[in-house]
């Protein structure tokens, strides 16, 4: 029998004991190396939550659930889907950052520590795949073909000008922003580049303000008040979200007082991108019929204004509706008899301007100045007394008029009243 030696023994166990540490050590850097190595997207499931490494966290550190068009997924979506990201809501209100890389298909979380989130898919729809001929309320006999909704209230309506577009629900979009509505779309646009495009045109849905088109009673676009009001003050996002112009861009008639309300925002910071800068076409009307496709052939002819002959378009991203965007939105119901009638105050014009959706019975501004030799008159229209001509320095409704860039999509709601489209930007 060996003799108990106590010096040897405790040096059998520290080897042991430094076996393990180091033992103990490999396998912690194996976790750390395949961890920190683990795509965003390498998941474990548990219980139907997905798991995922988000560095520097390790595995169950971040809990990422998945919802595509409002079903649960038990897994991310592939690119090959073609869906949309939409954003991602948390528990915790310590993400500092969370960007979709659409590139290379993956979340990017700058977190402060372990959180829950939820990150939504949708399947968005181009505004070509909704703007079909395909119904009564939408049309296309202008000269060049322009999908056009018409009647007096078709589903033409979206949620716009959002303080945010992320995660936009229908109720969280009524207190976000402001319902416009579409005119059409409209095909080869040109762009500030020199391209062209096919775009949808939009309109506010309501006035936002009484003010005149130029306070130096010319009708010359590319000076008038109205026209830097649109482009500066209004693409300016204040403090309080309000639209602030100045007072040099107001001054009118004397018979006729200007009015902002403060209720009225001006473009949010979020909304800018959306919007695509092109060229629109400013020629004076040159007729004395008023007929719908006279206005829309001047509007887009050769002749400018009395001030500016030569001058027949305008590069910028606010306008208004042109006199042949009212025109051209009246019912189908009666529509071939209106078409062929004048605009102006009649017993036939008093049918078809309350059969239209584009203005309502207000006094408003369009785009379209009259041709020499008139010098300050713009075409205006207000319901139940159809178009009309009218001194730019008077003060009448404004309804801010926009291109959407070609990118900008549907998520969701069926354009009606109650339930506008949603956007992704």
């Amino acid at each position: 029998m060996k003799a108990f030696n106590p010096e040897k023994e405790l040096k059998k166990i520290q080897k042991r004991n430094k076996n393990k540490v180091i033992l103990g050590v490999i396998a912690l850097l194996l976790v750390i190396t395949i961890g920190s190595s683990y795509a965003l997207y390498q998941i474990k499931y548990n219980k139907k939550i997905i798991y995922t490494t988000v560095e520097p966290f390790y595995n169950k550190d971040m809990q990422l659930a998945v919802y595509v068009n409002g079903v649960r997924r038990e897994e991310f979506p592939t690119k090959q889907e073609q869906l949309d990201y939409i954003g991602i809501d948390c528990e915790k209100d310590d993400i500092t950052t969370a960007n979709w890389n659409s590139v290379n298909w993956k979340l990017e979380l700058t977190t402060k520590g372990p959180n829950k989130c939820t990150v939504f898919f949708a399947k968005s729809q181009s505004f070509s795949e909704i703007i079909q001929v395909d119904n009564k309320t939408i049309l296309n006999d202008d000269p060049d073909k322009n999908l056009r909704y018409v009647g007096i209230d078709p589903n033409n309506y979206i949620w716009f000008n959002c303080n945010d577009y992320n995660l936009l629900s229908q109720e969280t979009a009524k207190t976000k922003c402001e319902k416009w509505r579409i005119i059409g779309l409209f095909n080869n646009i040109t762009k500030s580049d020199g391209t062209k495009e096919n775009l949808v045109k939009i309109v506010r849905a309501k006035a936002i303000g009484f003010i005149p088109w130029n306070n130096a009673s010319i009708n010359n676009w590319t000076e008038a008040s109205l026209q830097k009001s649109l482009n500066q003050e209004y693409l300016t996002e204040n403090n309080d979200g309000s639209w602030i112009i100045s007072e040099e861009n107001i001054k009118s008639d004397p018979l006729y007082t200007p009015v902002i309300s403060t209720n009225y925002k001006s473009i949010t910071f979020n909304t800018l991108n959306m919007i695509e800068q092109v060229t629109w076409n400013i020629g004076g009307y040159n007729h004395t019929t008023w007929l719908a496709k006279d206005m829309y052939t001047d509007e887009r002819g050769n002749i400018g204004v009395a001030s500016n002959p030569t001058t027949t378009t305008w590069t910028g991203k606010i306008a208004l509706p042109y006199a042949s965007d009212v025109a051209y939105s009246i019912e189908e119901n009666i529509r071939n008899k209106c078409l062929q009638s004048s605009l102006q105050w009649s017993d036939i014009t008093l049918e078809c301007a309350t059969n239209l959706w584009v203005y309502d019975d207000s006094y408003h501004y369009t785009l379209t100045p009259a041709a020499p030799p008139s010098q300050t008159s713009v075409l205006t229209f207000k319901q139940t007394i159809g178009g009309s001509g009218d001194s730019a320095f008077y003060s009448h409704y404004i309804s801010p008029s926009l291109y959407l860039k070609s990118s900008v999509k549907v998520l969701d709601g069926n354009g009606s009243s109650e339930t506008p489209y949603i956007l992704a930007p």
